[in-house]
This record gives C-alpha cells, sequence and structure tokens, in this order.
C-alpha cells in the first residue's frame, strides 16, 4: 500500500485521506496509518485545503517523487521479470485482460 500511496500522490496530487482510502481499497485507519509512516520519512505532507480549511489534502514530497521514481524502476523490473516466461501473444492477451479490468474498476468507482 505504501507504494500505491505514493503512486496515486504522483499523479494525482492534493487528493484527501479519504479519497487515498478510496482508491487503494483500504479503510480510512489504514491509510492514516501508512500516510503517519510515510510522512515520518518525509516522503508526503499534507496541508489544510486553501477555502475550506477542514479538507486536508496529501502531497507527494520532492524525496518522496525521488523514492517513488526508484521503486516504479524496480517494481518494472520485477514484473519484467515475471513475464518474460509468457511468449509474446500470451503477455499481449494479459495486458489487454488486465486493462480492460482496470477499465471495469474504473467504472464501478465511477458509479459507487
Amino acid at each position: 500500500p505504501r507504494y500505491y500511496t505514493l503512486y496515486h500522490l504522483f499523479e494525482t496530487p492534493g487528493l484527501s485521506l479519504s479519497q487515498l482510502s478510496e482508491k487503494l481499497f483500504c479503510d480510512k485507519s489504514n491509510i492514516t496509518r501508512i500516510f503517519r509512516g510515510l510522512e515520518e520519512k518525509e516522503l508526503v505532507s499534507r496541508h489544510n485545503h486553501e477555502s475550506d480549511g477542514r479538507i486536508v489534502r496529501c502531497f507527494i514530497t520532492d524525496k518522496g517523487t525521488a523514492v517513488f521514481h526508484k521503486v516504479t524502476n524496480a517494481h518494472k523490473n520485477l514484473n519484467q521479470s515475471r513475464f518474460n516466461h509468457f511468449d509474446n501473444h500470451l503477455q499481449i492477451q494479459l495486458q489487454q485482460v488486465l486493462f480492460q479490468l482496470r477499465q471495469n474498476l474504473s467504472v464501478t468507482d465511477t458509479i459507487n
């Protein structure tokens, strides 16, 4: 969940903890604990919303961005090594299925 917390904040700066919780499919107490751990390492920060002080917006820091890029490269390498055993045709099919699954999850998120 820590990697995906950094991922979502990199992709969409300024999310609330509730929005992060929804994107990560975990309850608010879990995301709060995860976020605090990342905050202690200075990888993320939170700031009050400009116009509504009740809302806290979350951001990835420069240090967090550097860690995110480093971990993303390791993540890609790991995934590539996992898929090297599949022939090209099977890799393409798997990518298509995963893409469709991601689209379906996005539609479900929009409906809820």
